[in-house]
């Protein structure tokens, strides 16, 4: 994930979830852009049913989200 954008990933439409923030040491940012690139240390804030974000937990610990 980290150095691609939220668009090119696809997630919201993989997983049924929706970022609504990012997390960062300084900062947080509420209003994001699909544009926005992710970087190490970001932490995720997400919404959606509590299933689909188990599985956005899931297939992020492998890297791998699940195709459309």
């Amino acid at each position: 994930m980290i150095g691609q954008s939220i668009i090119e990933l696809g997630i919201q439409e993989k997983t049924e979830t929706m970022i609504i923030g990012i997390d960062k040491p300084n900062q947080t940012i509420i209003s994001i852009s699909p544009d926005y690139v992710f970087e190490e240390g970001d932490i995720l804030l997400l919404a959606g049913e509590k299933e689909k974000l188990d599985l956005f937990e899931e297939n992020l610990v492998s890297d791998d989200l699940p195709d459309e």
